[in-house]
């Protein structure tokens, strides 16, 4: 049975869609993502209270897979700690919530301050700064 009111066919279609397209894929994506913020970080932060050892391990392989970035993160935190750096506004909209964005990896303490949301858009290279 291959008509639109089977549910595998449905599910085969959706699939090579995706496969086909996957740059509408991922703009429906952050679209979605950007509109239920609030409620996926809730969602996330009560997995990560109910599953803190998952929680650590993914962290970890993260560090492990990226040790420059993850020294230069460790390095701001560090900084942040002891008053060596200090958080500033978002470059692009002014916002106080901010990211610590590393142009070059290797000079961990020289950073960009950007909201999350722009912080995103430049990995995207939608935004240069």
């Amino acid at each position: 049975m291959t008509t639109r009111e089977d549910p595998l066919y449905q599910r085969d279609y959706q699939r090579a869609y995706r496969k086909a397209h996957p740059e509408r894929k991922a703009f429906h994506n952050r679209r979605y993502n950007r509109k239920h913020r609030k409620r996926l970080k809730a969602k996330y932060d009560e997995w990560r209270k109910a599953n803190p050892a998952a929680a650590y391990g993914y962290s970890r392989a993260w560090v492990l897979r990226n040790p420059e970035k993850g020294r230069a993160y460790q390095a701001v935190i560090r900084a942040l700690r002891n008053g060596r750096l200090t958080r500033g506004c978002c470059e692009v909209c002014q916002s106080s919530d901010v990211h610590a964005h590393h142009d070059d990896y290797s000079k961990p303490l020289a950073v960009r301050w950007v909201c999350a949301a722009h912080h995103k858009d430049i990995h995207r290279k939608e935004i240069l700064l």
